[in-house]
C-alpha cells in the first residue's frame, strides 16, 4: 500500500480510537459536571442559609448596637453615681478614721471600766460574803428571837401569880401534900385510892369540873373569882398554843400534847411528894411522874380524850404515876395496853398505857412501859 493509504487508514484508526476515547471521557465530564451541579446547588442552598443567618446575626448586631449605646448611657450615668460614691467615699473614710479614733478612745475607757469593773467585782464578792455572813446572822438571831419571844410568851402564859399558888398550898395544908391527910381516920379505902382520887380531882379542878367549898371563900374574895376559874383560863390559853381542833384524831392530840410537855415541862424531884395542880406544873416548867400525870390527864380530857390517872409498881418494889387513855389504838404508834380495867373501877374497853414523860414514838417502850403493873386508877369525870 502506499504511503497515503496507510496514513489515512492510520488516521482512521486513530479517529476511531479517539472517538472511543473522547467518548468515555465525555461521560466522565458530564458526570463530574453533574457532581458539580449539585454541589453548586448545595453550595447555593448552604449560601442562602447563610444569608439567612446573616440577616439574623446583621439583626443581632443592630440590636447589641442598641444595647451598646444604652450601655454607654448606662454608663455614663455610673460613671457619675461613681465620682458621686467616690465622694462619699471620701467623706465615709473621713468618718471611718473618726469613728477609729473614738473606737480607740472607747477601747481605752473599756480597759479602764473593765479593770474598775474587776476591782468592784473583787469588793462586790468581798461585800456579798459579809452579806451573807450578816444576813445568817440576821437570820439566826431573827429565829433567836422569835424562839425567845415564843418562850417569854409561853412563859407568861405559863405563869400562875402568888394568889392562885397559895391556893393550892391552903389546899394541901388542909388535905395534905398527896390528899391523904386524913386517910387514916375517915377512908374505907387504900391510901393508893385516896391519892389517885386527890390527884385527879386536882385535875378536874382545873378543868372547871370540881372545887372545894371549904377552900374557895378566901380565894374568891381576894380575886372576885373562882380558884377553877383562874386555873380554867390558864388551860384554854395553853390549849390554844397547841394549835389542836375538836376535828382532830384523837392519836394526834395525844402526839401534839406529849411534845408540848417533853418540850416545855423537864422531870425534877421534890423533898416531898407533893400533888401539884396542872396550872402549878405548867407554872413550875417542872414536875415528877404524877404532876406529869394530872397534867396530861388534864389536857387530854380538855380535848376530849378520855382519861384517868394510874398508880404503878414494878418488881423491884419501885411505884410510878403514868395516864391511861380510853382508845382503840395510837394511830401507827405501839403502845401497852389492857382490855379490861373494870376491877380497878374504869368503864369498860382497851386502856392503853402513856407515860407522858416519853413522846408518842416511845409509848411502845418494852423495858420501860412494860416494866409497870397497875396498882389504882381513877378516871377523870365530866
Amino acid at each position: 500500500m502506499d504511503k497515503k493509504r496507510l496514513l489515512l487508514l492510520a488516521l482512521t484508526i486513530i479517529g476511531f480510537s479517539l472517538s472511543a476515547y473522547l467518548g468515555v471521557e465525555n461521560t466522565q465530564l458530564l458526570s463530574t459536571i453533574t457532581s458539580h451541579e449539585n454541589t453548586i446547588s448545595g453550595l447555593e442552598s448552604d449560601i442562602s442559609s447563610l444569608n439567612g443567618i446573616v440577616e439574623g446575626l446583621s439583626e443581632e448586631l443592630h440590636r447589641l448596637q442598641s444595647d451598646y449605646e444604652a450601655a454607654q448611657e448606662d454608663i455614663s450615668q455610673l460613671s457619675g453615681e461613681v465620682d458621686l460614691l467616690e465622694t462619699s467615699m471620701e467623706y465615709l473614710q473621713e468618718e471611718n478614721s473618726a469613728l477609729e479614733a473614738e473606737k480607740a478612745s472607747l477601747q481605752n475607757e473599756l480597759t479602764e471600766t473593765e479593770a474598775s469593773l474587776s476591782s468592784l467585782q473583787a469588793n462586790y464578792e468581798e461585800l456579798d460574803g459579809f452579806y451573807e455572813t450578816l444576813y445568817e446572822t440576821y437570820e439566826n438571831t431573827y429565829t433567836n428571837y422569835e424562839g425567845v419571844l415564843l418562850d417569854l410568851q409561853l412563859e407568861q402564859m405559863l405563869r400562875i401569880g402568888n394568889c392562885l399558888e397559895s391556893y393550892y398550898d391552903y389546899l394541901r395544908s388542909g388535905l395534905g401534900p398527896t390528899g391523904a391527910e386524913n386517910w387514916r381516920w375517915y377512908s374505907t379505902q387504900s391510901i393508893w385510892q385516896t391519892e389517885v382520887e386527890f390527884a385527879v380531882n386536882l385535875a378536874q379542878h382545873d378543868l372547871w369540873r370540881i372545887y372545894w367549898p371549904d377552900y374557895e371563900t378566901d380565894y374568891e374574895e381576894l380575886t372576885g373569882e373562882n380558884s377553877y376559874e383562874t386555873a380554867w383560863y390558864k388551860l384554854q390559853d395553853v390549849a390554844s398554843y397547841l394549835d389542836l381542833s375538836a376535828s382532830d384524831a384523837p392519836e394526834v392530840k395525844i402526839e401534839k400534847i406529849l411534845s408540848f410537855l417533853n418540850e416545855n415541862i423537864h422531870y425534877e424531884l421534890e423533898i416531898n411528894d407533893v400533888f401539884l395542880a396542872p396550872v402549878e406544873t405548867l407554872g413550875f416548867k417542872s414536875g415528877d411522874c404524877d404532876d406529869y400525870s394530872i397534867l396530861a390527864a388534864a389536857l387530854f380530857e380538855y380535848f376530849d380524850v378520855e382519861s384517868a390517872v394510874g398508880f404503878f409498881k414494878n418488881d423491884a418494889n419501885e411505884y410510878h404515876a403514868m395516864v391511861l387513855v380510853n382508845l382503840e389504838d395510837l394511830g401507827v404508834h405501839g403502845y401497852w395496853y389492857y382490855d379490861d380495867l373494870t376491877d380497878y373501877g374504869l368503864p369498860e374497853g382497851k386502856w392503853i398505857k402513856i407515860e407522858p414523860q416519853s413522846t408518842i414514838e416511845y409509848q411502845s417502850d418494852d423495858d420501860w412501859i412494860g416494866q409497870w403493873n397497875i396498882l389504882v386508877a381513877q378516871e377523870l369525870e365530866d
